[in-house]
């Protein structure tokens, strides 16, 4: 079923692809099977107008998953938390309507978020952007350079291995030798083979200045 979704949004994107220039902006304003509310539409009518808004909202209903560690939300309570795959914006709209605050409105605490990815951010960003008539695309792409700093990067997986609890008991029973086995994780996965990471990204069009602008920065965190 994995694989099938994946295929679905490999066929999507390659569409979208086709229709990205500026002067087909017009089709990024039709909902697809992944960013029509339907039934929960009810649950948008009060979103802003303004993109800055709505970006405001997104980034209280969505919590990346390497980003729980630094939330320092406690492992015990992720599995409790919902897990938003496939990206499909009924889906993320009914979990978030049956957690408190109920609505995607009220501030919303972290552990009380749903725990997503750049694909699913992007893809729910730009449901609510089509929503209020603003033409909105996610794009996929890789990172360049990633390797540019090498100890952020091996630091910044650490810490994400730390609070994932990978290795926990190599880790309580002697922490230099876990260090030493995510250092090598690290320059074996993400340094040596040059890695280039899959990032997915939301865009929308400015009708003032006439082009697309990128918005995934403004919701990470």
């Amino acid at each position: 079923m994995k694989k099938i979704s994946l295929l679905l949004m490999t066929l999507i994107l390659i569409f979208e692809l086709s229709c990205s220039n500026a002067g087909n902006q017009t089709h990024y304003l039709s909902h697809s099977r992944y960013t029509d509310p339907k039934e929960y539409g009810w649950m948008l009518d009060e979103l802003p107008s303004d993109v800055t808004g709505i970006c405001e909202i997104v980034k209280q209903q969505i919590v990346h998953h390497n980003l729980l560690p630094y939330h320092n939300v406690p492992s015990n309570k992720w599995e409790k938390m919902p897990r938003g795959w496939p990206p499909v914006m009924t889906d993320l709209l009914k979990a978030l309507k049956e957690i408190e605050p109920y609505n995607v409105y009220e501030y919303r605490p972290v552990e009380k978020r749903i725990i997503g990815s750049c694909s699913v951010e992007s893809r729910f960003l730009a449901g609510l952007l089509r929503y209020r008539n603003i033409p909105a695309r996610y794009r996929a792409g890789y990172f360049k350079n990633t390797m540019g700093n090498v100890e952020h990067i091996i630091r910044f997986w650490e810490n994400v291995s730390r609070g994932k609890g990978v290795e926990r008991e190599l880790m309580e029973e002697d922490p230099a030798a876990w260090k030493d086995t995510m250092n090598a994780i690290t320059m074996r996965g993400q340094i040596e083979a040059d890695k280039h990471i899959e990032h997915w990204i939301c865009e929308y069009w400015d009708k003032n200045e006439k082009r697309w602008r990128s918005l995934m920065p403004i919701i990470l965190f």
